[in-house]
């Protein structure tokens, strides 16, 4: 588990480790510098016939700076070093001691002041190219020779290794401007910043590397969950045990315009081990629904809206439901309900702060970008701009845990803290995905998980399955049941790994 950070909180923890280990900041740009060229080395990107020819491309920062001292290592280690810096009025001092420090090394030097002097420049083919330009400040488009020179990086055929962000990306949002670096490999320093993980990081930041330099950020209430860590969470199920004993699912959804959606919903819950599933439609969705597990107990919901169902260990509520007066019905009477329950989907727009919900009751809410950015009234633009402030404070004033779904999808608890997952492919940008999602929450909060645990754990599930499908389909083929096929052998390392014991007869 790492932790994740704001760009502001970053810097904080950086002013406290040069405190308390009573260090300048330059020293600690330094360490970064030294760590960063170990993990290039380290990371198979040096030339091992001949001396690789490396670039490093500088900005006035202290991002620049760890350029600059990671370029004057790698000299010393015999690479062919040319360092390029685009200076700018605002030269930290840092930086400034770093230039001072590469003058007395091997690395060549140039002044970028000049889109001819830019041309020159990458004119000489490069096995290297590394991105110091900005770091994780940058809050408007790149424009000028910084523009340039992100532009030329790009059309390079030299590998790319952005230092801490690539050049372009905004800490705070993971929001590309243009244009913005699109580096192979990112080397993230200490901490992931919401900017490596977010919205547009995964499709310009290439393989992203954690790097420590010693930073303490045991403070942050923010983490970043692996997969491995949710390894053996699912208990092996007791001989002694019957359908009750795993699970009941209620799963309330489906519209004329969208029959197969609950249906998805449904073999979702199954395929993770839902004991016993109800699908709940008015009657005349009922008439159109398609593919319903045979195993599945269907139950008509009056055109009024409810019944609720007393016995379900969980609910479920929105998959291909639309918005009506008896479906809030229904799901007014769930909320004031103590069962845990997953809203999704069409029912998302229908949770009003009016309903009163069951002390200390678990719901999760599974938005996307967009849909979050209704419940918070915003458009999805100015929802993407400040989307952490928003997903936090919406979760901890309404009492909800928030799955905020995307490339990585982030999970906020009532209690503010937040867990970080990246899981699964592009082949998930596609309808039904999130209805399978559903299923699988609904049912492990129905065998009694929390949902710290629930919901990470059927984000990875469901991740895995689809990168198993893509495997076998192609991103761009994958549909939902494919998915679910697969959340079977998707499931396997996250049960808890024992014998069963055999009876002999000898």
């Amino acid at each position: 588990m790492a932790f994740v950070v704001s760009p502001e909180a970053m810097r904080q923890y950086d002013v406290r480790c040069i405190k308390r280990e009573k260090i300048s900041a330059y020293e600690l740009m330094e360490r970064a510098g030294s760590a960063l060229a170990d993990a290039i080395v380290d990371g198979g990107h040096m030339n091992t016939v001949r001396p690789s020819r490396v670039l490093v491309v500088s900005g006035p920062g202290n991002n620049g700076g760890d350029g600059l001292v990671v370029g004057r290592i790698l000299a010393e280690r015999g690479a062919d070093v040319t360092c390029a810096i685009i200076k700018g009025d605002d030269a930290t001092d840092e930086n400034r001691r770093a230039q001072s420090a590469l003058s007395k090394s091997a690395a060549s030097v140039v002044t970028l002041d000049s889109d001819s002097a830019m041309q020159r420049l990458f004119e000489t083919t490069y096995d290297l190219i590394i991105d110091a330009l900005f770091g994780l400040g940058l809050d408007r488009v790149p424009e000028g020779l910084f523009a340039n020179a992100i532009r030329q990086m790009n059309a390079s055929t030299a590998t790319r290794v952005a230092l801490d962000i690539p050049s372009g990306l905004h800490g705070g949002t993971g929001l590309a401007f243009v244009p913005c670096v699109h580096a192979h490999v990112t080397l993230v320093v200490e901490a992931f910043k919401h900017g490596n993980l977010m919205h547009d990081a995964r499709d310009v930041s290439g393989d992203i590397i954690l790097v420590s330099i010693g930073i303490d950020c045991t403070g942050s209430k923010e983490r970043f969950i692996t997969s491995e860590s949710l390894h053996n969470q699912v208990p092996l199920r007791r001989h002694h045990s019957h359908k009750y004993h795993h699970g009941t699912v209620q799963i309330v959804g489906g519209a004329y315009e969208m029959p197969g959606a609950p249906a998805l919903t449904a073999r979702a819950a199954y395929a993770v081990g839902a004991g016993l599933v109800i699908l709940s439609t008015s009657s005349s969705v009922r008439a159109v629904l398609r593919d319903i597990p045979s195993e599945a107990i269907h139950a008509t919901i009056p055109e009024h809206g409810t019944p609720v169902m007393d016995r379900a260990d969980a609910y479920v509520i929105g998959p291909g439901l639309l918005n009506s007066p008896a479906n809030e019905v229904t799901m007014e009477a769930m909320l004031a309900r103590p069962t845990p329950m997953v809203i999704d989907g069409g029912a998302l727009g229908m949770f009003h702060e009016r309903f009163m919900m069951a002390p200390d009751k678990p719901v999760v809410l599974t938005p996307h970008a967009g849909e979050m950015a209704s419940l918070c009234q915003l458009s999805t633009k100015d929802f993407t701009q400040n989307w952490h402030h928003h997903v936090s404070q919406y979760a901890t004033q309404h009492g909800v845990y928030v799955l905020y779904k995307g490339p990585c999808s982030v999970l906020v608890s009532p209690d503010g803290t937040i867990r970080y997952m990246l899981s699964g492919n592009p082949a998930l940008a596609k309808a039904g995905s999130g209805d399978v999602l559903a299923g699988i929450i609904g049912t492990f909060l129905a065998q009694g998980m929390p949902a710290k645990t629930a919901v990470p754990l059927a984000v990875y599930i469901h991740g895995h399955a689809a990168d198993l499908a893509a495997q076998a389909h192609g991103e761009l083929s994958v549909m939902a049941h494919d998915v679910i096929r697969l959340l079977s052998d998707a499931l396997k390392p996250f049960v808890t790994q024992k014998e069963r014991a055999t009876i002999s007869i000898r």
